[in-house]
């Protein structure tokens, strides 16, 4: 519980200041590092928060409320057990990213209470686009080359791009 009461102290922290709280994870979607601002969106946070709407109702460590009131991110703090997979396929269900930070001694807790930035151990949110069928999108790479007119021999750039329209 001393985890949970950390991040909830950080959480609410970064509401009045309004510094945000930085966290990464490896993402093992796309297999990037992604950075983002946990609070960019959260309007309040709830701890051992029961979610309704499915078939069950797991209880949250911690919940972020959007403005509209609306459960869209679950922060588990994991000491000792991962939430179970009916836990992850019910956030799922409901629309809700799971954010998972893992503590495994005194200096994870160190780093949850006064990391710059946090590091996640699970997310269930993947940046990069996807195309209808499920599969990433290749990123998308614009390049610029310094170049000669062929007629006049006037300065030019050219553009082109790599992974454009298939993925």
């Amino acid at each position: 519980k001393l985890g949970q009461k950390l991040m909830r102290r950080r959480i609410e922290h970064a509401f009045k200041d309004g510094s945000g709280l930085p966290f990464q994870w490896d993402c093992k979607s796309c297999g990037k590092i992604h950075r983002r601002n946990l609070v960019k969106k959260a309007r309040k946070v709830r701890e051992e928060f029961t979610l309704k709407g499915a078939e069950r109702n797991p209880r949250s460590d911690l919940v972020l409320f959007d403005s509209k009131d609306k459960p869209y991110v679950a922060v588990e703090i994991v000491v000792t057990h991962a939430p179970e997979d009916w836990v992850i396929e019910t956030y799922r269900e409901l629309g809700i990213t799971r954010v998972e930070f893992s503590l495994n001694g005194p200096e994870d807790l160190e780093l949850l209470a006064n990391g710059e930035t946090l590091k996640a151990d699970k997310v269930d949110w993947c940046e990069m686009p996807k195309c209808e069928c499920g599969s990433f999108f290749r990123p998308r790479v614009v390049h610029l080359v310094d170049a000669d007119c062929w007629k006049c021999h006037s300065d030019m750039v050219i553009a082109y791009g790599t992974g454009l329209y298939n993925h």
